[in-house]
């Protein structure tokens, strides 16, 4: 056998080497992906353009001439060591430079790219992440590298996340994390640009939850539909429901109990745990994902407009603004001492007016056109002051019960750039009762409002004339007059008001959150009675009451809006900032009855203990002899005089005997 191995012939066929070399010559031609960070930064100008800073030692460049990648150091173009090459990667883009940087986790740490007062690259930062990290800790912590002290301009941000339910999960993370940085949230609105707001992307809150439940009961089939504004995918609400089921189930969400005709059994580990959720939802397809998350998302959306319907949805801080804000007379003032610590909760009324005079707006109207000019935006022809076409006041004020005017509802619309990218032109819009009503669409406006004309603007003329008679109307209690619905059946009308009145408690707030807690409860509690009452003696269904049902309703739901504590800021017209709770009327009425019947029977309790004090050293000072003199001391300095001191000085009470 060895003797014929050593023997044979190999024959090479000349069909499977053409082959062999066909193989070989197109896993040549082969061009594989690009490295993501190489092709990031080659699409970025290169790296002459770019500051990279990350981890890696070597790069992959491909050579233009013959098309192949090779490996270089990164440290070859720069007079540096390795060791020291993020640092001067980091000066090149503080000085100027370079105007891109990316960086890395493995660089995220002791790395400032903020705008530095100190540093000659002071352009405003835009912090793109392209891909959230696994820890909300670890992305906190890459979002401070652009927004730190001593900055010119704080950084925008821009958060790419793809329609993914498992990725979502990162940004609601993440999202939670950055809320509780006031600078990076609401503490400075300019961190993120105006109107941008990451509470969006927040899911695991009490609403999520309620939310999850609902998609679990719904896929059990427990709901004859959906929540309200919630779509369901095919339109099939039982296919659907069948299909959800068939998702978690292979995801190992529960499983089907034969013994119960095959119903879906879920586990409690699963209820309301949104983070459980959207981990196990990454075990899905793509289209899977989307589908199951898509209406997740509706439902939440669904289950947060109840719970503002409710008043038990917690907005966080909200900002006061207007065009005027005020300290009212005679405030603050001191509604409370804590005894311990000598610390005050000061009650603050804020006077707002949200009105906007004429000369006002026009300033604001050549103001936007010159932030167009500066700004390379064009200025479009809808800018400028509108007049209603389609509906007088008088006629929807009669529609309604309400005042009656002839007078054209007036306005200042302002292009809202940021909206093309949405596909939708927006207008910001301006009223002489307030300065900052809800953005109309471009065909909104069209349609129902007409643009004045130069003419038309003049000093005294007809637009002068109609936005200074809504603007002193911004004075009565509410625009529709003696005539409103609302207000004749006892409710309040505040549409239209320019001027209002909020009071905030400020200073030691904790010693007096469970009081005013225990007020909010209950009125939320009054008025679900009230509602249930009503509904018990069919006052509702009488249609002769309509007016006064609906109108009871608004002040119910008025009522139970009250019932989560909100905490407010504003800045004063003095340049003064205020941060407190605030209270309602009724809130305060309340807070202060309760604080006037603490205090009283505070007093009630000293003056009880001075009568026992009093009672207890009577037998000492006859047993002295001295009944009158007491020791030498004044009637009311033995009233004041501590128990343990007049036990001390006469002797225990009971026996006579000295301590």
């Amino acid at each position: 056998a060895a003797n014929d191995a050593a023997n044979e012939i190999l024959v090479r066929n000349p069909y499977l080497v053409h082959i062999r070399d066909l193989l070989l010559e197109a896993t040549e031609s082969l061009q594989l992906p690009p490295n993501p960070l190489d092709h990031l930064v080659d699409l970025c100008g290169g790296p002459s353009k770019v500051a990279e800073m990350t981890g890696r030692e070597r790069r992959l460049v491909r050579c233009l001439e013959t098309g192949n990648v090779e490996a270089k150091l990164r440290r070859s173009q720069l007079d540096t060591t390795q060791k020291l090459l993020n640092m001067a990667e980091r000066e090149s883009f503080q000085s100027g430079e370079k105007l891109i940087a990316i960086i890395s986790e493995a660089a995220s740490t002791g790395v400032s790219l903020q705008a530095d007062k100190r540093a000659r690259n002071q352009r405003r930062r835009c912090h793109i992440t392209l891909e959230l990290p696994w820890s909300a800790d670890k992305a906190i912590q890459q979002f401070g590298r652009s927004h730190r002290s001593n900055q010119s301009s704080a950084p925008l941000y821009q958060i790419l996340v793809t329609p993914c339910g498992g990725e979502r999960r990162f940004a609601s993370a993440a999202a939670k994390r950055l809320q509780s940085l006031g600078a990076l949230l609401k503490g400075d609105r300019r961190a993120l640009g105006a109107g941008v707001d990451l509470r969006a992307f927040d899911i695991d809150t009490k609403e999520g939850a309620a939310a999850l439940n609902r998609l679990y009961d719904d896929a059990r089939e427990k709901n004859p539909g959906p929540m309200p504004n919630v779509r369901v995918p095919g339109g099939d609400f039982k296919r659907f429901a069948a299909f959800a089921r068939r998702c978690l189930v292979s995801v190992g969400m529960g499983q089907a109990n034969r013994a119960k005709g095959n119903a879906w059994e879920l586990p409690k580990k699963f209820e309301g745990k949104v983070p459980l959720f959207l981990n196990r939802l990454m075990g899905l397809s793509v289209d899977q994902q989307k589908l199951l998350f898509a209406y997740f998302t509706e439902t939440h959306e669904a289950e947060v407009a109840e719970a503002k319907a409710r008043g038990t949805f917690d907005e966080g801080v909200v900002s006061l603004s207007a065009e005027s804000v005020a300290m009212s007379e005679g405030y603050p003032r001191v509604v409370h001492t804590d005894e311990s610590s000598g610390a005050t909760t000061e009650l603050c009324r804020i006077t707002i007016d949200r009105g906007v005079t004429f000369a006002r707006v026009l300033d604001k109207l050549a103001d936007f056109k010159r932030t167009c000019a500066e700004t390379g935006h064009d200025f479009a022809n809808e800018n400028g002051i509108w007049v209603s076409t389609k509906i007088t006041a008088k006629e929807r004020d009669d529609s309604n019960g309400g005042a009656e005017t002839s007078r054209p509802w007036i306005l200042c619309a302002t292009e809202i750039w940021r909206t093309h990218a949405l596909g939708r032109r927006m207008f910001r819009i301006r009223r002489p009762y307030n300065s900052d009503s809800p953005s109309l669409a471009r065909e909104h406006l069209m349609k129902n409002y007409r643009k004045l004309t130069p003419e038309e603007l003049e000093a005294g003329g007809f637009g002068e004339l109609t936005w200074k008679f809504w603007y002193d109307r911004g004075m009565e209690p509410c625009i529709h007059g003696d005539r409103c619905g609302r207000r004749a059946h006892g409710g309040v009308c505040k549409v239209g008001r320019r001027v209002s009145a909020e009071h905030l408690l400020t200073g030691a707030v904790l010693p007096l959150w469970q009081t005013v807690a225990a007020i909010r409860d209950s009125a939320r509690r009054d008025a679900g009675r009230s509602v249930r009452g009503n509904n018990a003696n069919g006052a509702m269904a009488s249609p002769t009451n309509n007016a006064a049902a609906a109108q009871h309703l608004h002040n119910d739901r008025d009522r139970r809006r009250k019932g989560v504590l909100r905490v407010v800021r504003t800045k004063l017209d003095d340049g003064a900032l205020v941060l407190g709770l605030h209270l309602g009327k009724e809130d305060v009425e309340a807070l202060e009855r309760r604080l006037a019947d603490a205090v009283e029977t505070v007093r009630e309790r000293r003056a009880s203990q001075m009568e026992e004090d009093e009672r207890l050293n009577s037998p000492m000072r006859r047993e002295s002899g001295d009944e009158n003199d007491a020791g030498g001391l004044s009637e009311v300095d033995v009233e004041l005089r501590e128990p343990e001191l007049s036990v001390c000085l006469n002797g225990d009470p009971v026996t006579g005997d000295a301590v």
